[in-house]
């Protein structure tokens, strides 16, 4: 299609506009003034294989005075209206539903939310909702701009629970989360953390060939880097304790450099690799990326248990004797009624041989007989 186009732009100008549907733009406010149109937002919704084509052509340096385009500028104050037209448009196109999803008003709202947010320690980053929304803001750098499907990507691993599903198109995670993401209601600080975090993973990744081997497990990266920071998140929909442990998450990570959460993170998905397929057997050290079973695994490695079973209340106790076991982890106990807590250093990576003696703060996770401390703090 694009070739087609390009061809006739090249070849034969003057008849372009005999051949092209033109370009169909939605916007919230229209004004014509002094015969100039004042535009305000302007999405193209139908046209985007058009401008590319003109682009193209003009770059090569091409002389396009000769042709005419036909331009709808349609002004639609309510998100209903102007997804109708999106869908009118691309009727006889292939269109995915994220084309649909994202010029809803939470999404809106959610790049607003962006747009004023800034985390101490990390590139700060831009939700791009539209395609190239800010190619032209020289001042935004390519690795700042989250795309609708690295958000929802990153959304489904970190406050989902399927990381196994998260490298899948958006197309097929919006029509399997469509009720449950991006929700109006819910907290923009989930989404905000899971695109902060991602965006500076890929920066870091970019940077440090060390991390070659993790490129196809980020999403895992994601998922261990809040689950050794902070534990299990809260229901998402649960929006003052999600809230909550977002800006506690953020505040931890704030304290310490990025990239030495990457790399402990990336240490530990190396150990629970390798402990599956000690499990499991050499056959079994691929193809684990989107393996539920795998996923089930490194929650047992990492909560006790595949399934989510927190308690979201926080503790305090004093902390026993502090030792190692034979491969040299640190592990010990919490004095807590009615039972002691054990912790370990693979659930807490910052603990210490100094934590003994020392009160400290705690939640708990697991099943019942079989809890540990987790997100132990000293106080």
């Amino acid at each position: 299609m694009n070739q087609e186009m390009e061809a006739t732009l090249s070849a034969n100008p003057v008849n372009f506009v005999l051949f092209n549907n033109g370009i169909t733009i939605v916007c919230d406010k229209l004004e014509s003034k002094n015969r100039a149109l004042i535009i305000k937002n302007p999405q193209i919704v139908n046209g985007c294989q058009t401008c590319n084509s003109l682009y193209n052509v003009k770059k090569k340096g091409n002389d396009l005075s000769q042709v005419q385009v036909i331009v709808k500028v349609i002004e639609a104050t309510k998100p209903e209206v102007a997804q109708g037209i999106v869908k009118g448009t691309n009727r006889q196109n292939i269109v995915y539903e994220e084309a649909f999803e994202t010029i809803r008003k939470y999404h809106k709202e959610l790049e607003d939310f962006f747009n004023i947010m800034q985390t101490e320690g990390f590139c700060k980053v831009y939700y791009e909702r539209r395609s190239k929304q800010y190619a032209r803001d020289n001042m935004i750098k390519p690795y700042q701009k989250v795309s609708f499907r690295v958000l929802i990507q990153s959304m489904v691993a970190m406050y989902m629970n399927h990381v196994e599903t998260s490298h899948r198109h958006e197309s097929k995670l919006i029509s399997d989360y469509k009720d449950k993401l991006f929700v109006e209601g819910q907290s923009y600080y989930p989404y905000y953390v899971a695109a902060l975090l991602a965006s500076n993973l890929e920066y870091i990744m970019k940077q440090d060939y060390s991390l070659k081997d993790m490129q196809p497990y980020k999403m895992h990266l994601l998922f261990l880097i809040q689950e050794l920071s902070m534990g299990p998140a809260p229901d998402i929909n649960d929006r003052d304790k999600v809230e909550e442990y977002c800006k506690k998450l953020l505040k931890v990570l704030s304290s310490t450099e990025y990239k030495k959460v990457v790399l402990r993170a990336a240490s530990r998905f190396r150990q629970i690799m390798a402990q599956w397929v000690t499990v499991k057997g050499l056959g079994y050290r691929y193809a684990i990326k989107d393996n539920p079973e795998f996923k089930d695994f490194m929650l047992k490695e990492l909560r006790g248990s595949a399934v989510a079973e927190v308690n979201s209340n926080v503790y305090t106790g004093r902390g026993m004797t502090v030792t190692t076991d034979k491969h040299g982890n640190l592990f010990g106990f919490i004095a807590h009624k009615p039972e002691n807590v054990y912790f370990n250093e693979l659930d807490n990576p910052d603990m210490n041989i100094s934590y003994e003696g020392k009160k400290v703060s705690f939640r708990l996770t697991g099943k019942e007989g079989k809890s540990r401390g987790i997100n132990v703090r000293l106080l």
